[in-house]
């Protein structure tokens, strides 16, 4: 079976960015920037605060880390984090 384009796309990308847990957790404790993040095709729910964190991995590499933070309406949290 082949595969699809965006299957592909994301394989690649995978293979160019290989990151660990420490590269990402680098360029968020070492970030150069924290900025609130709209996107105007997605609305946050309530309760949900979106942020984009800029910084460096171990080697040097501009990394950006968005962080989803989530609170429900019995006070549980959760971080969801997608790295760029």
């Amino acid at each position: 079976m082949k595969p699809t384009a965006t299957e592909t796309k994301l394989g690649l990308r995978g293979l160019v960015l290989y990151l660990g847990f420490h590269d990402i957790k680098n360029a968020i404790m070492k970030a150069s920037a924290c900025r609130p993040y709209s996107d105007p095709n997605r609305t946050a729910s309530p309760g949900v605060s979106l942020w984009r964190v800029s910084g460096n991995d171990l080697d040097g590499e501009q990394l950006d880390v968005g962080i989803d933070l989530v609170l429900d309406h019995l006070g549980f949290h959760a971080a969801v984090t997608t790295v760029f």
